[in-house]
């Protein structure tokens, strides 16, 4: 990864437009394994809908719906 992806001009040859392709998607690779991997160490979920700050932080989706049904009947 130590070549830059940068614009080409209007000039470039195929066979440059291909190079830089191929930097470029190994650029993107990189960036998926390294977030990726990250992605896999943290084995916290955080759902969407509720925040840390939450009151009821930690429910299961399906848990916040029942919650939410039970909430709208009474």
């Amino acid at each position: 990864m130590d070549k830059k992806c940068k614009k080409l001009g209007n000039r470039a040859t195929k066979a440059d437009r291909a190079d830089a392709h191929r930097i470029k998607m190994g650029m993107k690779q990189a960036l998926r394994e390294h977030y990726g991997r990250e992605a896999l160490d943290n084995k916290e979920w955080i759902y969407a809908n509720l925040s840390r700050n939450h009151e009821h932080f930690g429910d299961t989706p399906s848990e916040n719906e029942a919650r939410k049904f039970a909430e709208k009947t009474s």
